[in-house]
């Protein structure tokens, strides 16, 4: 995996929208909505790290205005079928079995990391040289020295990454390029013809290995429940995708990509589902092609406050402590934000050439962002 990203550095994906929010739109049943503000951070890895984010690496993102992209996407929604339109049955399952045919366009793709990338990885984490750390603390300066002793022990003695690239490769692996990016893709088809299509799409620290679990009950489910094509991709700069050589890519650019990958897929109406910035793709995705749209899943809803300030502070006592607490919490939890979004490229030398680095600065957000204790 490494070796084909020699010079990747560390960069970053945010937008800042200082425009109100926009009108809710309807998608059926379900709902999202822009919020005034957001900003997203992302960083590029490459080395291999344990299961749970052995994929996930962001390359080279940045910021840039989108406007030509959001013109492109309004002439592309008037000529998109309305949300109520009937759609001839045989045309869409025609479609759908050119789906998974081979061709130049969309070329079958599998997961072989060369063993010289493997030998590297063995031998820096063999040269780690770790730091000390103070008596008495665990996680709260960052990831706690004893707990990453053990991770790299495991690492190196147990982990066998073969093993993960022969679970991954159970499934249907493709690329294809889309706005001049070559993206990597899962596209497990369903046996079932009343099958929906499902874009799932991953965030960060993440990567297409989070939803290992769940493909073939979602493709495949039990009796009659609703059955799924799911296309699950790496988003540009992770795991096998393309990395970006320019800026630009916030998060609405990202669902435009993604918009571009369905519909040369052939599917014209589909759902989504995702989380962390893949939750915020989705929303953009919706909010420029609702009518492409049968439903919006999300596990991460975010909302900008109330532009009018009489209305912002109108809040009960309770809600007021609440935002505070959330508020004194999240001050000491963003400090990755603002290195990852402001200065990635110094970051990325460390995190680029010491897997031990890259896997401290990653676990700390896992641990973080659970329920454990600072002490577990």
């Amino acid at each position: 995996m490494a070796s084909g990203l020699s010079g990747m550095m560390l960069s970053q994906l945010y937008s800042s929208l200082n425009q109100p929010c926009t009108p809710m739109k309807t998608i059926n049943t379900l709902h999202c909505q822009q919020p005034a503000s957001e900003r997203i951070t992302i960083i590029a890895r490459n080395t291999l790290i344990p299961f749970c984010f052995a994929l996930a690496l962001p390359a080279a993102l940045g910021l840039a205005s989108s406007h030509a992209d959001k013109a492109l996407a309004r002439h592309n929604n008037d000529t998109r079928p309305a949300i109520n339109q009937q759609v001839d049955p045989q045309v869409n399952q025609d479609k759908q079995q050119r789906l998974a045919a081979n061709s130049e366009d969309i070329r079958p793709f599998r997961i072989a990391i060369d063993d010289t990338a493997l030998d590297d990885l063995q031998q820096r984490l063999a040269r780690t040289r770790l730091p000390d750390q103070l008596d008495g603390i665990s996680w709260e300066y960052g990831t706690d020295l004893e707990y990453l002793r053990e991770l790299l022990d495991y690492w190196q003695q147990d982990f066998d990454w073969r093993q993960q690239e022969a679970r991954l490769n159970q499934f249907d692996h493709f690329k294809t390029e889309v706005q001049e990016l070559d993206l990597h893709f899962i596209h497990q088809r369903s046996s079932r013809s009343d099958a929906i299509p499902l874009l799932l799409v991953h965030g960060w620290p993440g990567s297409i290995s989070e939803f290992t679990e769940i493909l073939e009950p979602l493709s495949n489910p039990a009796g009659d429940e609703v059955a799924f094509h799911v296309i699950a991709p790496s988003l540009p700069g992770f795991g096998f995708s393309e990395k970006p050589s320019s800026s630009g890519y916030s998060p609405e650019r990202m669902a435009l990509i993604l918009a571009g990958l369905m519909e040369k897929l052939g599917y014209e109406r589909y759902a989504i589902a995702g989380g962390d910035w893949g939750a915020i793709i989705n929303r953009h995705l919706a909010n420029h092609f609702p009518e492409r749209l049968i439903a919006l899943h999300s596990n991460m809803i975010l909302a900008g406050p109330p532009a009018d300030e009489a209305r912002r502070e109108n809040i009960t006592e309770a809600e007021a402590e609440a935002r505070a607490g959330r508020q004194a919490y999240m001050s000491n939890e963003v400090a990755y934000q603002q290195i990852q979004g402001t200065k990635p490229q110094s970051l990325g030398y460390g995190l680029n050439d010491s897997p031990a680095g890259l896997a401290a600065w990653i676990v700390e957000k896992f641990h973080g962002w659970t329920d454990m204790p600072q002490g577990a």
